[in-house]
């Protein structure tokens, strides 16, 4: 099991990203597809209030989820992470379509962010469109 004060801080501050102020009584909580991750599993989330009004989004990891991550070991640096795509449920009333966890056991370049950690994103559109975004200059940014 990792036991780490930064991975669980940067946990703490990147899972829940809060949009609106809305009060705490009838709130619904809404969940995106399950998908494993160490021992256990993540999601994406929204949580609406009574109006359908969205509160918050984030990604939820079940207790379990940092037990067993993988090492990675056998792979080259530059393929040494693990991405899960998270779509957001159905009932997601916000412009955001698709979150993605991405596990670094070996963290990654620039130097600061060198130790295993997890990289949370949150995107405005589906993951055939952010795949389709090349790397390079304009006009040559976007494949379509």
């Amino acid at each position: 099991m990792i036991r780490s004060a930064g991975l669980v801080t940067a946990l703490c501050f990147a899972s829940v990203f809060t949009l609106i102020a809305a009060p705490l009584a009838a709130q619904a909580i809404h969940y995106g597809p399950e998908s494993a991750l160490g021992q256990g599993t993540v999601r994406a989330y929204t949580i609406v209030d009574d109006q359908n009004r969205p509160v918050e989004i984030g990604i939820a990891l079940s207790e379990t989820a940092l037990e067993g991550l993988p090492d990675l070991a056998d792979k080259p640096d530059q393929e040494a992470f693990l991405l899960l795509d998270l779509p957001f449920p159905a009932e997601n009333p916000t412009p955001f379509r698709l979150a993605s966890i991405d596990w670094g056991p070996r963290g990654h370049e620039p130097v600061m962010y060198g130790l295993p950690h997890f990289d949370f994103h949150f995107y405005l559109i589906d993951a055939e469109t952010r795949d389709a975004i090349l790397p390079g200059d304009p006009p040559d940014l976007v494949a379509f």
